[in-house]
């Protein structure tokens, strides 16, 4: 049975008056988009796609060789929704030497009454099995160490309604966390395996949260096919496990890349899908859907600077107000012929 058809059912056989109705797809709704926000970290959307693979992988810190790359994304969803979620983020860098890499990160994440802020620093170590520069052929190891503030603003809820989670007060955490990851780069061929959270402590545990299995495991790989000079298919996927609500999803990604006389660009298409098995076992939700994102890239880089863009659609039967999302990525490769002017495929 379609999930449109057992929402249908459930509301026939409660008759759910219409307030309340909209209320329970506004809360159904919710609990989707916090099977990708609740992570207790970086919310993972589709910017990695957009020459920004170090948000996801500390293992990329450094590993394009030449120069800093800095790069900072803006993400908004449900525009005509009151406090839709949104991401703000920025990072940079580069490699040090022939075998080490650093970088920094900040994001700050507002999901609905939720705000987190992060800053991250990370170490990589590079080693090079190439046999002459003119050959790619990279492993690189990364860690990760950050500090994650969280605020949950309770002050505006309505606790007449007798939500045993609500408290009517605004309760703030600190985290400490550490990832680790390995990456792979060899011509046109890449892979990414990250472990997040592998460690993960916090200042002032609540009952909102549970931190039982905190960890997040993520390995991406594509590979670029050139078809002729100056145009190249990349197709890639993703798989990723969020344990604490046992999340298990994919990404499956195509980019076409052009070369032209003055400038670079390309476009691609990633579809997303995303199995919660709490939410499926749940009793108490009589319509769960998967979540299935269907999402248009596009970007173009001439000299150090990069622009690119992403709209998503979501593909469930339910939704609320129509799910849209908006994501701009700018960037500029500062000091780009310190090293080596060869691109490493998978990074650009």
């Amino acid at each position: 049975m379609g999930q449109s058809k057992l929402l249908k059912n459930h509301v026939n056989s409660r008759k759910i008056s219409a307030p309340k109705l909209k209320i329970s797809i506004l809360s159904y709704s919710l609990l989707i988009c916090l099977k990708l926000g609740a992570q207790y970290q970086l919310p993972i959307y589709t910017d990695y796609l957009m020459d920004n693979y170090y948000l996801l992988h500390p293992a990329m810190a450094g590993a394009h060789y030449e120069g800093i790359k800095l790069r900072a994304s803006h993400r908004s969803q449900w525009h005509s929704v009151e406090n839709a979620p949104s991401l703000q983020t920025l990072n940079a860098h580069r490699r040090v030497g022939q075998k080490s890499g650093v970088g920094i990160l900040f994001y700050n994440d507002k999901n609905g009454f939720h705000k987190r802020f992060a800053a991250q620093a990370t170490y990589a170590h590079h080693i090079n099995l190439f046999r002459d520069y003119s050959e790619i052929n990279q492993v690189s190891f990364g860690l990760s160490v950050g500090i994650l503030n969280s605020t949950h603003d309770q002050t505006s809820f309505d606790l007449s309604l007798g939500d045993p989670a609500a408290t009517g007060l605004k309760i703030k955490e600190a985290a400490f966390y550490v990832d680790a990851g390995l990456s792979y780069n060899r011509l046109g061929f890449y892979a990414h395996l990250t472990a997040k959270n592998l460690f993960f402590k916090r200042s002032t545990p609540t009952n909102i949260t549970s931190l039982d299995h905190p960890r997040i495991f993520l390995f991406n790989s594509g590979y670029f096919l050139e078809v002729e000079r100056g145009f190249s298919i990349e197709p890639s996927f993703m798989l990723r496990n969020i344990m604490h609500n046992k999340t298990t999803g994919y990404d499956l990604s195509i980019k076409s890349h052009h070369n032209f006389n003055s400038f670079y660009g390309w476009i691609g298409v990633s579809y997303r899908s995303d199995i919660n098995e709490l939410s499926k076992n749940n009793a108490r939700i009589n319509a769960y859907q998967n979540l299935q994102q269907l999402s248009i890239m596009m970007g173009m880089r001439k000299e150090a600077f990069t622009i690119s863009y992403a709209y998503t659609y979501g593909l469930e039967d339910i939704q609320l107000a129509g799910f849209t999302g908006h994501l701009f990525t700018l960037g500029i490769d500062i000091f780009q012929d310190t090293y080596r002017p060869i691109t490493i495929r998978g990074i650009l």
